[in-house]
């Protein structure tokens, strides 16, 4: 592995289009056999589309492909068709009465293979009729995933029984799946199924490769090929080992099969799960010798069947298959029945870049280089020299043009470092009789194997004479431009046939994004090196051409590596704005702009005399002026947030809005506070918060002044004022929007992002823009929160209003950046209590900052009560930090739903309208399984509802009031 360093870690890899050279496999489902929704995968990155036969019938596949095929043809992205056959399985039978049963750890049980008789707790049925052949005393039987354990006790082959002992207490349901890990069993590898799926379904849909599942010895390939008969050179067969015996037959597998999948499903039944990374481990070294590619597959990113974020153990799964070197990763319930096919997509591919990033590709070629055996055949040969000139010449891209795709595969094999265009060129072929031109197969097929990225070549060209072969590669290096692969100026390999003779030769990409056809001869030698030509130096041999490319290339890798270093210092910083490590849950904390606006100045200063007694505005309660106790309201609140016990329960933040510093800045162009409010300065303020646990935010402007008028903005200060803020000790920063220079906000606010990181403080960035530019689509490279809305009031239809435009950017928030929908207004005294609660609720659901905007120093005990609610913090402080959205709205009434960590859903009611009513959630709505128990919390009650819910939930909802709920299913 290379490039592992701090710096690799905390930078972003830069957002140039580029696409994972490992491939994407994703099973086609409910969630995403739609038209669109199969566009959208294509668009994120799906290689490959599994049809599971486990599930569905030929029909419902059918109008799968179907809505796949469209798809293809509206983006115009190539995409392979795996069908996954069901294999063969054993199960446990029925039950009496359809109802689950409770084995109990102990207890004994009888096995029968008679699969008529309908079981209970003292026997029950499977469907291998030679279990009590094939098990000895002490073998192990798994049912249900591995969730029940029975250890055999004793066999009666001609009763055909198993007695066994359970060894954990659980329920078990029908039709069950059944593991014997260590047994050699008796079944076929296609059974009568599977055969009618593939010659009834698969073959005259032309499917591009099988995936068969339980292969356990080479011969098991053969006779699916006996079976597929003349279809079978045009698919692909990869082979899934799912049990011991597979495991240890794997040489003689890999010999037959044309790929393979790393099943760590059932394979994890089969053998010791601590033994499962060593496996896979194995088979991709195997694979990656021959040359074959593999798929890792099963549970990579689990947890987004409904979660958006996967776990860190999943991700660092994917990217450790991917640094093990597997060509494909495979997705399963995650697109096929998941809550985000698209993202998932997404974020496996960004995962594959990352760690494609960090390998050693040169190591990795001469490891290649060391195992391959000699002598090597003329293709392979041909096929690492091309990766080895594209190393030395540290080339942008390879094209390959080919028939049959085996050079592209073969280059494949050694892993370069750049991508693979393997330009697949079709072939006019005539038994005198019949003309016919091969399809796109070759293509297709290709797409399981890294780094390969297949073109279709128009038309019926040779691609064997030097006219036609430059026509093709000229038009292959224009696409490739076009998709991001190679720019003016890069070094490309070449690699195809002149005649009889195999041909490696570099191209240099022009300017003009054209290279020279061979006609131009000695003038394309003669401008070799000008910027507004592209040329290609021919030759024969491989050995020569080596040659040629090392002397052509010398110069251009210095004054390349040159411009890349300078490409990367100028786009490091920016790569690494918002690496400052806040945010992870919403902040929560107080402001003083809601309640106390700008009037904290001389007017509230009660001169009398020589005395330093002071009232503030809107506070009955005198304070006084001290070295030891800091005049100003901030300094009471963040007593009151501590008194009160709100700091405790997280609100730490103590927030200076606007009206803070004085009109004019001193003589050093820094920013001075207000004499008036703040004599002790921002410094002393910060220490004494600090003192108390509390962090200290203040409020700037990306503007020539603030809001206000009365205090100058940060536009064009933003490093001497980052500093300042860093120096006082500010942990938080509010950065408004107004009398500005009319540029976008987009400009002017990563300016201050950037001094922020500088500064050597780290201080959470709040962006003020209002949502006018739709900042959340952009905030969370520049900022750790963004105002999604406009200002807020204290009332009603203010605060549902604001909620509404901030339900829109949901998607957007995630730990470290919030969508902000402005201050609480609760305890200002514009609403019913029932109102507070519905607006602190949706905000605690939404993700949203919680600041106060009241004055908590007297705050009343039933709005007191409102905003420390633990349980209601709790959602908003969940560490998997997704932003709750309307999964439905009938009227006046709506509900609001989000995932929580631990597999539970937070649940909002809401009832806008006037009258009292009932309520209904689905859980089809939510996300839950329709058929779920589900176990309720009433967090505004602080009690667990008495009765299990299944399917639905109903409560009755007072007029512009809320119910609150966490779900959790217990079934």
């Amino acid at each position: 592995m290379a490039n592992i360093d701090i710096e690799g870690i905390l930078k972003e890899l830069p957002k140039d289009g580029r696409i994972p050279k490992t491939k994407i496999v994703c099973t086609l489902g409910p969630s995403s056999r739609s038209v669109p929704m199969v566009e959208k995968l294509l668009r994120a990155g799906m290689n490959v589309a599994r049809f599971n036969f486990s599930h569905g019938t030929h029909d419902y596949h059918q109008e799968t492909l179907d809505n796949l095929r469209t798809a293809m043809h509206n983006t115009q992205i190539l995409c392979a068709v795996m069908l996954d056959t069901k294999g063969p399985e054993i199960r446990t039978g029925f039950l009496k009465g359809g109802k689950p049963i409770q084995l109990k750890e102990g207890q004994e049980i009888t096995i029968t293979t008679d699969y008529s008789i309908k079981g209970d707790e003292e026997m029950i049925s499977m469907s291998y009729k030679k279990l009590a052949v094939d098990l000895k005393p002490r073998n192990t039987i798994l049912c249900a995933d591995g969730t029940i354990t029975l250890t055999v006790l004793s066999c009666n082959p001609a009763a055909g029984t198993v007695r066994c002992r359970c060894e954990n207490t659980a329920m078990l349901g029908e039709r069950k799946n059944v593991n014997l890990p260590g047994i050699v069993v008796d079944l076929p590898t296609l059974t009568e199924k599977d055969k009618e799926d593939i010659l009834e379904w698969g073959v005259p849909n032309k499917i591009d490769m099988i995936a068969l599942s339980f292969v356990r010895k080479g011969s098991d390939l053969v006779n699916v090929r006996k079976v597929l008969g003349p279809h079978a050179k045009n698919i692909q067969l990869m082979s899934k080992v799912e049990n011991q015996e597979g495991v240890i037959n794997f040489d003689e597998i890999l010999r037959e099969t044309d790929s393979f999948m790393v099943a760590r499903g059932d394979l994890g039944m089969e053998i010791p799960v601590e033994k499962i990374f060593l496996a896979q481990k194995m088979m991709i070294y195997k694979c990656n010798l021959v040359g074959k590619p593999v798929v890792t597959a099963t549970q990579m990113l689990e947890s987004m069947i409904k979660s958006p974020r996967p776990t860190r153990a999943e991700a660092t799964d994917v990217a450790n298959a991917v640094l093990d070197g597997t060509d494909c990763v495979m997705l399963s319930g995650e697109s096929a029945a998941g809550s985000y096919p698209e993202l998932a997509v997404k974020i496996m591919a960004r995962i594959c870049i990352e760690a494609e990033s960090s390998l050693d590709y040169r190591a990795i070629f001469k490891e290649m280089m060391k195992s391959t055996p000699l002598p090597m055949s003329p293709l392979e040969s041909l096929a690492s020299s091309a990766v080895r000139t594209a190393n030395k010449a540290r080339a942008k891209l390879i094209v390959v043009l080919t028939r049959g795709g085996s050079t592209a595969k073969l280059v494949a094999k050694y892993r370069p470092a750049v991508p693979i265009l393997s330009v697949v060129v079709p072939v006019l072929t005539t038994d005198s009789f019949d003309w016919t031109c091969s399809d796109e197969t070759p293509a297709r097929h290709s797409l399981i194997y890294r780094g390969l990225i297949p073109l279709l070549a128009e038309g019926s060209a040779k691609a064997t004479d030097a006219e036609s072969t430059e026509v093709i590669l000229e038009a292959a290096l224009k696409s490739a431009t076009q998709r991001g692969l190679c720019t003016p100026g890069d070094a490309v390999v070449a690699l195809h046939r002149i005649g009889v003779a195999s041909v490696i030769k570099i191209c240099v990409r022009g300017v003009s994004g054209r290279v020279r056809d061979s006609k131009e001869g000695e003038a394309a030698a003669a401008n070799m090196g000008k910027k507004d030509g592209g040329d290609c130096d021919h030759g024969a041999l491989v050995t020569m051409m080596t040659m040629i490319v090392m002397l052509l290339i010398m110069a251009m890798v210095v004054s390349f590596a040159s411009s890349a270093s300078a490409a990367a210092a100028s786009s490091q910083l920016r790569r690494n704005l918002l690496a400052n490590g806040l945010g992870l849950t919403p902040p929560m904390g107080w402001n003083s702009w809601n309640h106390f606006n700008c009037k904290i100045d001389e007017k509230i200063i009660k001169a009398t005399g020589n005395s330093s007694n002071l009232t503030l505005a809107y506070s009955s309660k005198p304070c006084f002026v001290s070295k030891a106790c800091l005049i100003s309201l901030v300094g009471l609140t963040a007593d009151a947030l501590v008194s009160t016990g709100l700091s405790k329960l997280g609100y730490t933040y103590v927030n200076i809005d606007d009206c803070w510093a004085e009109i004019a800045r001193d003589h050093k162009r820094n920013l001075v506070p207000k004499k008036s409010t703040f004599p002790s300065g921002i410094k002393a303020l910060a220490d004494y918060v600090h003192s108390k646990g509390l962090k200290l935010g203040i409020y700037s402007d990306a503007g020539y002044f603030t809001c206000s008028k009365t205090m100058p903005g940060s536009l064009g200060h933003e490093e001497q004022d980052a500093k300042t803020f860093a120096a006082w000790g500010i942990d938080y920063l509010k950065y408004d929007n107004c009398n500005n220079d009319d540029s976008k906000p987009t400009v002017r606010y990563p300016v201050m992002t950037r001094a922020l990181m500088k500064a050597g403080r780290p201080i959470f960035f709040s962006l003020c823009e209002w949502g006018d530019l739709h900042p959340a689509q952009w905030g969370a490279k520049v900022g750790n929160s963004w105002r999604t809305t406009n200002d807020i009031s204290d009332t009603w239809e203010s605060m549902i209003s604001r909620a509404d435009m901030n339900e829109v950017y949901a998607e957007f928030a995630r730990p470290g950046g919030w969508n902000d929908p402005d201050m609480l207004e609760v305890g200002n005294g514009g609403m019913t209590k029932d109102e507070y609660v519905v607006h602190f609720s949706i905000w605690a659901i939404s993700k949203a900052p919680l600041l106060l905007g009241c004055d908590v120093r007297n705050i009343t005990k039933e709005n007191m009560e409102i905003i420390a609610n633990k349980e209601v913090i709790s959602v908003n402080q969940d560490p998997l930090g997704v932003q709750a959205k309307k999964v439905r709205s009938e009227g006046d009434l709506e509900i609001w739903a989000g995932p929580l960590s631990g597999y539970r859903v937070a649940l909002l009611l809401v009832n806008r309208g006037p009258w009292r009513t009932a309520v209904t959630a689905h859980w089809d709505d939510i996300e839950i399984p329709t058929n779920s128990v589900v176990e309720a919390r009433d967090l505004w009650e602080h009690k667990t509802l008495k009765a299990r819910f299944v399917g639905n939930l109903t409560a009755t909802v007072d007029s512009h009031a809320c119910k609150m709920y966490v779900l959790k299913p217990v079934s």
